[in-house]
């Protein structure tokens, strides 16, 4: 854009606009569970979409930026791997599905990174694995094999031993997808049915740990 000096004393001068860049959000912290995105307007009058998820035990529900940054992650792949990054849109989020979301001032959603989606799908097909990134980050998903005590042991398809996980005070929460209704809700420990119960329908579980400690404990139920 080519600007000149008003009272004509100075040379022309060329004026640059640099689009503030998002970032993808960050795939640490407090898991939101998707419970539903539906079409709504915003604030300006223009379409967009809205998010709603569960956090921290609570119901959130955010206005999608249109300028959102969303990626999917399949963290069960090598970081190098090429599936293991992919662009989304709103419309890819189902109900189940565990994401991370960066806010703007006005508690708008900017940007939208997904770790797992599965619901609706054959859990007996999703892939297991249990990821390490140091002992302060671990994400597993697995089956509910057992509850010993306050804790749940998790078996993981490929994996040498069963990980067992404290569940006595879950940081984020414990939250409850079921497949028959495609709908999310909070539960408790008691809530967990594990595979020793319903041995010919087991449930599984994602887990987010940080800095040995259990923060939020997602269990889906697959109704036959």
């Amino acid at each position: 854009v080519a600007g000149y000096d008003v009272e004509g004393l100075t040379a022309a001068c060329a004026v640059v606009y640099v689009a503030e860049s998002v970032s993808t959000a960050e795939i640490t912290g407090v898991c939101c569970v998707v419970t539903s995105v539906t079409q709504a307007v915003n604030a300006e009058g223009d379409n967009c979409y809205k998010l709603y998820y569960m956090a921290s035990g609570k119901n959130v529900e955010r206005i999608v930026s249109d300028k959102a940054v969303m990626k999917s992650y399949n963290i069960a792949l090598d970081d190098e791997d090429p599936a293991y990054l992919t662009d989304i849109t709103a419309t890819d989020i189902k109900p189940g599905d565990i994401i991370h979301v960066k806010l703007d001032a006005n508690d708008r959603i900017i940007s939208v990174a997904r770790v797992l989606s599965i619901g609706g799908t054959n859990l007996a097909e999703a892939p297991q694995f249990l990821v390490s990134r140091g002992f302060s980050a671990e994400k597993a998903f697995g089956i509910v094999k057992t509850r010993v005590g306050s804790g749940m042991l998790l078996k993981i398809e490929g994996a040498t031993m069963d990980y067992i996980y404290d569940l006595t005070k879950p940081s984020g929460g414990i939250y409850l997808y079921d497949s028959r209704t495609n709908t999310v809700k909070a539960g408790t420990y008691s809530d967990i049915i594990d595979m020793e119960t319903a041995p010919g329908n087991p449930a599984y579980a994602y887990v987010r740990c940080s800095s040995g400690n259990v923060g939020d404990v997602v269990v889906y139920y697959q109704s036959k």
